[in-house]
């Protein structure tokens, strides 16, 4: 069961270290920049874990540079299928403006306008799927999902992709 709480949220900024200053000074926050190919900082408002998992409540984001001048933050609630929400979001008024998306390591997203034109954000993290794996009996481990090991990692998602499509 998923609780369809925000758990991530993202400013973009058209002067990322102005933002980057602004923030820490003001809250305190840790802002680090992220390895990868995307220019992307991740926001600690509370402390994590080895694995990356808050070690308390609280809601940590990133921030990252302005794509367009559209671009507003977002705020990114957990759903158990971005596939399903989608179609829901369509049906009660809403508008998906960024079709569904994988993040490798940590699900898909999609990103939606509300009825009244206000920027959101849902995110089906892989556990979703894998608490829908190990529901089935699937013999997966949960250290699959958040794994380093690429094998491990890609294993999961041929498997994902093998029961979704059954």
């Amino acid at each position: 069961m998923v609780d369809h709480t925000i758990v991530h949220f993202e400013i973009p900024a058209d002067d990322v270290e102005k933002l980057k200053k602004f923030y820490s000074k003001l809250f305190g926050w840790k802002i680090e920049k992220m390895a990868g190919p995307m220019e992307y900082w991740s926001i600690q408002t509370v402390p994590v874990d080895k694995k990356g998992m808050p070690v308390r409540a609280g809601v940590n984001g990133g921030l990252m540079k302005r794509q367009n001048p559209e671009h507003k933050p977002a705020n990114y609630v957990s759903v158990e299928s971005v596939d399903e929400y989608a179609k829901k979001i369509t049906a009660l008024g809403g508008k998906v403006i960024v079709p569904k998306t994988e993040v490798p390591g940590v699900g898909w997203w999609a990103l939606a306008l509300d009825p009244e034109g206000n920027q959101f954000a849902i995110l089906q993290p892989m556990n979703v799927l894998a608490e829908t794996l190990l529901s089935l009996q699937h013999p997966i481990k949960q250290s699959h999902i958040y794994s380093y090991d690429v094998v491990a990692r890609n294993r999961f998602r041929k498997e994902v992709s093998f029961v979704c499509t059954k």
